[in-house]
């Protein structure tokens, strides 16, 4: 899109991303999104048997992806390494692997382990904003940064596409926004924060101490007795 906006095209791109950066305000149209309803499999007269599509601003895309790139080493850094979710090199199969060797370990050594596979529901739309905010900074991220977060979150609308037109537009005061590309980035921090705050012990793995094991939204916890695995689970 900017490649044939040509030259002319850029510089005012260029203009608005640096007053975007100075004073930390996004432009009304970046912050809306408009959901297209997915059907999946089920009574399809149930809302929670149909997802949703949101797309964002395309000009909004290049921002955004700045801001990752400001993020990517706080992300590196700070989230643990359980976390192979939304990361370069890693996928689900590491944890298919990493989960049936502990599996033999412990039956190598006669040990218990217990494991309680979680899934979040409607992971994304269960972010709140406030805990969010505090996180990245919690987490080091430069005050900036989040404030240009904060502001995209701040007064961001949304409306319905249906076959027979578009809803009204609606105020968003929970969840990362669904279709962003920074959305991914910003859950795998919260959820890390969350995880941070699982005081209880881990199981040891010849010296390797094992939490939890993550992709994405999906989570297996270890234990070495039920009884910390229920405390955990709450």
């Amino acid at each position: 899109m900017l490649k044939a906006s040509g030259e002319a095209g850029i510089t005012d791109y260029h203009k608005i991303c640096t007053k975007i950066w100075k004073t930390g305000e996004w432009p009304e149209e970046w912050k809306r999104a408009v959901s297209i309803i997915l059907p999946k499999k089920g009574d399809l007269q149930l809302c929670s048997n149909h997802r949703t599509i949101s797309l964002i601003c395309h000009p909004s895309k290049i921002k955004l992806k700045i801001i990752i790139k400001r993020l990517d080493n706080i992300l590196e850094i700070e989230v643990n390494k359980t976390q192979a979710g939304f990361r370069k090199e890693r996928g689900t199969r590491d944890h298919i692997f990493n989960l049936r060797n502990i599996i033999e370990k412990f039956r190598e050594i006669d040990e218990d382990l217990h494991i309680c596979f979680i899934e979040f529901f409607k992971a994304f739309d269960c972010v709140i904003h406030k805990h969010l905010w505090k996180t990245l900074r919690d987490m080091g991220i430069h005050n900036n940064i989040v404030k240009l977060i904060e502001n995209l979150y701040a007064g961001q609308q949304a409306a319905v596409r249906l076959e027979c037109g578009m809803s009204d537009w609606f105020s968003v005061s929970k969840g990362v926004r669904q279709g962003c590309i920074l959305s991914p980035h910003l859950f795998s921090l919260y959820t890390e924060g969350i995880m941070r705050k699982d005081l209880y012990s881990e199981p040891n793995i010849q010296g390797l101490k094992l939490r939890d094991l993550r992709y994405a939204d999906d989570t297996a916890l270890l234990s070495t007795t039920t009884n910390t695995l229920s405390r955990r689970r709450q």
